[in-house]
């Protein structure tokens, strides 16, 4: 027996297809770069890159035993795992001790790819970090950097500036609120001019 085999010409055509979605997104291509502190985006070694998704699901149970759910509403509150690389001069203990003056709020910016050479960015609000310590002293490891985790708890709300043809995101959705803004004031002045005009 012989098993259905794709063709030359059905792998052409995935090709040109798979080619058309973009190159497979490198998992060291990529920047976190807090706001006022840009220069410690080359600390930040690892983190989670932020996606929008909906909170859970309600289940609901009908009459006669029928199950289904409700699609939740869209998430706002994320977290993620942060690693930072410290550094002799202790950058990161120190970014930490600023982190707690500031009363611990701030924004971050997340690249596909670098400030100066990105793809989409994404812009995090209402970040807090809270730091696993500062890093682990071994006296017998001499080939290894200390690295210091943290947890980020940030808002996500799916706004991103994209550099890709056609453009979108958050520039995009900044553009749109301010056609409605403009529209409204434009719509209030009218209004007043009317009144105005009637003696009222």
């Amino acid at each position: 027996m012989r098993a259905e085999m794709p063709t030359l010409a059905d792998l052409n055509n995935d090709q040109a297809a798979i080619q058309g979605l973009g190159a497979p997104m490198l998992a060291a291509n990529g920047m976190l770069e807090p706001v006022g502190f840009e220069s410690m985006r080359f600390l930040i070694s690892g983190f989670t890159r932020p996606m929008i998704t909906l909170n859970d699901p309600a289940q609901v149970t009908f009459g006669g035993g029928f199950e289904t759910h409700v699609a939740g509403i869209p998430k706002t509150a994320y977290q993620m795992s942060v690693t930072f690389i410290e550094t002799n001069a202790a950058h990161i203990a120190e970014f930490s001790e600023v982190c707690v003056q500031q009363g611990g709020r701030m924004k971050c910016w997340a690249y596909d790819g670098r400030p100066d050479n990105y793809t989409n960015r994404y812009l995090l609000t209402n970040v807090t970090f809270t730091f696993d310590g500062g890093g682990d002293i071994d006296s017998t490891n001499k080939s290894s950097n200390i690295n210091v985790t943290a947890t980020m708890y940030y808002n996500y709300f799916g706004l991103y500036e994209s550099t890709r043809s056609g453009g979108g995101g958050l520039s995009g959705f900044l553009d749109k609120v301010e056609q409605v803004v403009s529209f409204g004031r434009k719509a209030a002045n009218v209004v007043r001019g009317i009144k105005g005009l009637l003696g009222r």
